[in-house]
């Protein structure tokens, strides 16, 4: 996973400033965070 995010932050990071370059940020920050979401949900309820 670290490896991962540090490539992208470096792609990124080359092509800041495009439109199509910043959706993609959302995208990825969107589904980071609805996996991130999903992941706690599931250890709260799994202990519950």
């Amino acid at each position: 996973m670290g490896i991962y995010d540090r490539d992208w932050y470096k792609e990124s990071q080359k092509e800041e400033g495009t439109a199509s370059r910043k959706g993609d940020r959302f995208t990825k920050g969107l589904i980071t965070g609805l996996v991130i979401g999903f992941v706690i949900g599931f250890l709260v309820f799994g202990f519950i």
